[in-house]
C-alpha cells in the first residue's frame, strides 16, 4: 500500500516529467554513468546513430530497465544494426511505462564512415505518447550526430534530437525535449576506458555524466560511473560468450534506490 501511494504521490510524476524514454539507453551506458555518445554499440542507434558505423556483422540486442524495481515503469528496448556496402542501417523500438502513462519511440538511422577517423548519422524516430483520460498523440522527430576519432586513444562525439523543436498536437501538453549531448572516451590503455558526457537539453539544468570501463579478461570486464541531476552512481560488467554478450547494470539514487538494467546482444556471423 505504502509503495503504491510513494508511486502514485511522487515517483510517476517525476518520470513522466524526466521522460525516461529519451535518457541514455542501454546496460552498457548505465554501468558507466549513462555516458555514451562517444560510445559504439548497437544502442548507439538511440544514443548517437553514428557509433554504429564499427559493425562488421548484423547484431540484435534487447534491454530492459526498471526504475527503482517498480515494474510499471519499465523500459524495454529492441534494436537491430545491419551494415551494408555504402552505409549502416539501424532500427529501435522502445517502450516505455503502463496503462495510466505510456511512450513508445521507433527510430530508423542510418550513418556512413565518411573516413577511418569520422562518421556521420540521421535518424528519424516516431514518438507516442498516451496519457488516460487525455488521450494520445504521435508524431515524427529528426535527430543526427557524429563521431570523430582525432587520435586511436580519444573518441569525440555529439547527438542533437529535435533540433527545430517539434511539439506533439494539442491534446497532449508533454513536450518533446530538445537536447544535445556531447561526449569524450579515452583510452587509457588495452584494458582502461574513461568517459565524459555532457547532457543539456532547453530550459533544464545541465547533466554530468562520467565512468570507467575495465577489461579484466578479454571476455569480461567492469563498469563504474556517476551521473547528476539527479545523482546517480552505477556500477556493471559485461560478459561476453562467443556471439553472446551479456551487460548488466544498477544505477543507485540516494532515495528511491536501486535501478536494475540488462541488455542481450546477439551478433551474426
Amino acid at each position: 500500500m505504502m509503495r503504491t501511494l510513494l508511486l502514485s504521490l511522487f515517483i510517476l510524476p517525476a518520470f513522466i516529467r524526466a521522460q525516461v524514454l529519451f535518457t541514455p539507453i542501454g546496460a552498457e551506458a548505465w554501468g558507466k554513468g549513462g555516458c555514451s555518445t562517444a560510445s559504439e554499440n548497437i544502442w548507439a542507434i538511440n544514443n548517437n546513430v553514428a557509433g554504429i558505423c564499427s559493425f562488421k556483422n548484423t547484431s540484435f540486442g534487447i534491454n530492459n530497465q526498471v526504475p527503482f524495481k517498480i515494474t510499471e515503469l519499465s523500459l524495454s528496448s529492441l534494436a537491430l544494426v545491419a551494415p551494408t556496402k555504402w552505409v549502416h542501417t539501424g532500427f529501435s523500438l522502445d517502450n516505455y511505462g503502463n496503462a495510466l502513462f505510456n511512450q513508445q519511440k521507433i527510430s530508423l538511422g542510418l550513418a556512413k564512415l565518411l573516413s577511418k577517423t569520422f562518421s556521420i548519422g540521421i535518424s528519424l524516430d516516431y514518438v507516442h505518447t498516451q496519457i488516460q483520460g487525455y488521450g494520445n498523440s504521435g508524431t515524427f522527430v529528426p535527430a543526427g550526430g557524429v563521431l570523430y576519432k582525432p587520435h586511436q586513444k580519444l573518441h569525440i562525439g555529439l547527438k542533437i534530437f529535435n533540433p527545430n523543436q517539434i511539439k506533439y498536437s494539442e491534446n497532449i501538453t508533454d513536450k518533446i525535449p530538445t537536447y544535445a549531448r556531447l561526449g569524450l572516451l579515452y583510452k587509457i590503455n588495452n584494458h582502461v576506458q574513461l568517459l565524459v558526457d555532457a547532457d543539456k537539453t532547453l530550459q533544464k539544468d545541465m547533466i554530468m555524466r562520467c565512468g570507467i570501463d575495465y577489461e579484466i579478461h578479454p571476455s569480461f570486464s567492469l563498469r563504474a560511473g556517476w551521473a547528476s541531476n539527479p545523482m546517480f552512481f552505477t556500477f556493471g560488467f559485461a560478459l561476453s560468450l562467443k556471439k553472446l554478450r551479456i551487460d548488466f547494470a544498477s544505477s543507485i539514487h540516494e532515495v528511491l534506490g536501486l535501478t536494475p538494467h540488462l541488455a542481450l546482444v546477439y551478433q551474426l556471423k
